[in-house]
């Protein structure tokens, strides 16, 4: 009799078939019940955990291959446990692995972060890493705030990485700036382990790849925000960002699940002088832009920062959403960052915007179009972009009502220009 088959016999199964003629339990084959799996695990030294993080079921311990791909593994399980006279098939020890592995989740970022409280040093390291960050000088943008965005984005990280499937992300952090600053250095200074984000994802939320993709990372990073946020995708892609929980399908399971979100998101643009990436002006709360030169490569204590937001977001229950008046004041700085539709480059052209205010004067979006020679059929676009231009630069005032129809607006720079595509069309001022 083989080693196998003695510790089989000696092995005191959970489960057993009775000899119904003799009334005696059999010692071999064992049947396939959960209990005598896991019991037979535990035997065998062999651990099943499913991480929260990477959504998938680990296999470690025993006899098994490490780091080996968990197919691979449970062809080993199943191969031991036959030799035990477990008798089972392939997908019964999936079925038993899976069972077994949502018995034990586990997030080792979680782990991570707990540790991380235990260690603070009761010291705010938030400008530890605020300092990493050179800000760009020609971007009107309050420090103060800047500052604001960045740790309430890290308290989003925390508290998704906890989410029961109640919490949602407010925001995607975006760093703005040139090509080749160390955009994306920043997030790996973030990671203790560079396995758990990825860079220069392009996300669909309409793809089910896509989105099976990034959540198994903790901080993914979206490469060239200016192509992620296509104009046809950004409804879904803002509904996306501030979903609750994620329709997930486990390995080897025969139905999708709902289950919680655990990724935030940080996004980089290489943004050119003149040029912006938003296109959508009503739903821009969710991308909160710090516009940089360059990622410094200072000292950082990473443990410490992650002890500090875990003491803001769970001792000081600190919010990770933004105030009215934040709102506000972001809404002010993404003007900066709009993509300029061609009504506004040519209004910011054509017109004189260093004349001193005694010079403005109050013209109608058709008056404009006229002195312009912009087709006047063109006049509710000119308006709109006479908003937008608004948004970003507080001298130029709007019509306060409907039947207010002029803009303050400066002088036409000299001398006036014609296009040769003037049409006498008339229309209506908005």
């Amino acid at each position: 009799m083989s080693s196998a088959d003695n510790n089989a016999t000696q092995w005191n199964w959970p489960v057993v078939d009775l000899d119904i003629r003799h009334g005696q339990r059999r010692s071999i084959p064992i049947p396939s019940a959960l209990e005598n799996v896991e019991y037979a695990l535990k035997q065998l030294g062999i651990k099943v955990q499913y991480n929260k993080m990477t959504k998938e079921i680990e296999l470690t311990g025993g006899n098994l291959l490490a780091n080996a791909p968990l197919d691979v593994g449970i062809t080993q399980l199943r191969s031991q446990l036959t030799a035990h006279h477990l008798r089972i098939s392939k997908t019964e020890t999936w079925d038993a692995v899976s069972a077994i592995a949502a018995k034990h989740p586990y997030s080792p970022v979680c782990e991570y972060l707990r540790g991380c409280r235990k260690r603070w040093d009761g010291k705010a390291h938030i400008d530890d890493l605020f300092s990493l960050l050179k800000l760009d000088p020609k971007v009107q943008q309050d420090v103060d705030f800047c500052k604001t965005l960045l740790e309430k984005w890290l308290i989003s990280a925390v508290k998704l990485a906890f989410n029961t499937g109640d919490t949602a992300a407010q925001g995607v952090l975006i760093l703005v700036g040139p090509q080749g600053i160390g955009k994306t250095r920043f997030l790996y200074r973030l990671l203790p382990h560079s396995d758990w984000g990825a860079d220069g994802i392009t996300l669909d939320p309409g793809s089910r790849d896509d989105t099976m993709r990034v959540m198994r990372f903790w901080i993914v990073e979206l490469g060239e925000v200016g192509n992620t946020l296509r104009k046809e995708r950004m409804d879904a892609l803002k509904q996306y960002i501030t979903q609750k929980q994620d329709v997930f399908r486990r390995p080897y399971a025969r139905s999708a699940e709902m289950i919680p979100r655990r990724t935030v998101f940080i996004g980089t643009v290489n943004e050119l002088p003149g040029e912006g990436f938003l296109r959508d002006l009503t739903g821009n709360r969710r991308y909160w832009p710090i516009a940089i030169t360059q990622v410094l490569n200072l000292p950082l204590d990473r443990d410490q920062l992650w002890g500090y937001i875990m003491n803001r977001a769970f001792d000081c229950q600190a919010p990770h959403y933004l105030s009215a008046a934040e709102l506000a004041q972001l809404e002010s700085l993404n003007a900066q960052h709009l993509l300029l539709t061609t009504e506004e480059r040519l209004l910011l052209d054509r017109l004189n915007w260093n004349a001193p205010l005694d010079q403005w004067h109050r013209l109608t979006a058709t008056d404009i179009c006229s002195d312009l020679c912009i087709p006047l059929q063109n006049n509710r676009k000119v308006g709109r972009a006479l908003q937008n231009i608004a948004r970003r630069d507080s001298r130029l005032k709007t019509p306060s009502n409907h039947h207010q129809r002029e803009y303050l607006v400066p002088p036409m720079k000299a001398p006036a220009w014609a296009s040769p595509d003037r049409t006498e069309e008339s229309g209506t001022a908005p």
